[in-house]
């Protein structure tokens, strides 16, 4: 009898851990094929085109691998096996490990919150410093980004991004002009400018905003215009080469600084 009893308790733990196995690999089914959605939509910016790449295939390693430890200490414990002591044992090693890894856990923990946030996405534009890069690569560690000016890279532990910023489209020029220049003159000359560069590709829109300010020497007259920040260096000097041109053509000048000196009691 007593045989028998032992012969159908392992017999129900059997039953017991194949219903787990069975349950938790159709959970996974579902996970799995909410994956492959995410990533077939793909999707610009957000959460959509991060799921489609690095990021998403880590969360993908990372949830499998969970879901599995937990399929596996429910038999372990429908089985009979002390998860207490395992977990206490666990627990002190983990210690032991997390002290080891904590800075590669802040990079992850912010990559996460990079990833929720929509912060950026591939193909954005950031500043780090001085460095303003395209952002090339994102996983849940590190950043990668391209100069915009020079082409180098950089690889940022997604922990410091905090420093970073994401550029806007907006750049602003500020032009030069000489006192005794006509200010009409000017307006009129600088709203052809704007029309001209708003036609360039790559430029999304262009306005010439007016006087800006007096400076010491000259007249600053404010142009705006709108692009991929990726391409901002090059586009910026295709502007500046026009404005150049026209300002020749129309014989205005960028003056030198320049300073006047008033003597009085002279004799």
């Amino acid at each position: 009898m007593l045989t028998d009893f032992i012969s159908i308790e392992r017999i129900n733990k059997l039953l017991v851990s194949a219903v787990i196995i069975i349950a938790v690999a159709v959970l996974w089914r579902f996970i799995k094929r909410g994956f492959e959605s995410l990533k077939k939509k793909g999707g610009e910016g957000g959460v959509l085109s991060i799921m489609s790449g690095q990021a998403g295939n880590t969360i993908y390693g990372v949830t499998k691998l969970l879901l599995t430890l937990f399929a596996v200490i429910l038999i372990l414990q429908v089985n009979g096996i002390n998860i207490s002591s395992l977990i206490t044992g666990l627990g002190v090693a983990g210690i032991v490990v997390g002290l080891a890894v904590q800075d590669i856990l802040k990079d992850v923990i912010m990559g996460l919150h990079i990833m929720l946030d929509g912060f950026y996405a591939i193909g954005d534009v950031i500043k780090y410093g001085d460095f303003e890069g395209r952002v090339e690569k994102f996983n849940l560690r590190t950043t990668t980004l391209r100069n915009v000016y020079d082409g180098s890279l950089m690889t940022l532990c997604n922990s410091n991004i905090h420093e970073a910023h994401k550029i806007s489209t907006q750049n602003d020029l500020l032009i030069p002009l000489s006192y005794s220049a006509d200010f009409r003159h000017v307006h009129e000359v600088f709203r052809d400018i704007a029309a001209e560069v708003s036609e360039m590709q790559g430029i999304d829109a262009c306005r010439y905003l007016g006087t800006q300010e007096f400076a010491d020497s000259s007249i600053n007259y404010l142009l705006r215009f709108w692009c991929d920040q990726g391409r901002k260096a090059e586009l910026r000097r295709k502007i500046l080469a026009i404005i150049q041109d026209r300002l020749d053509r129309e014989g205005l000048e960028i003056p030198f600084n320049q300073l006047d000196v008033h003597v009085d009691g002279l004799k």
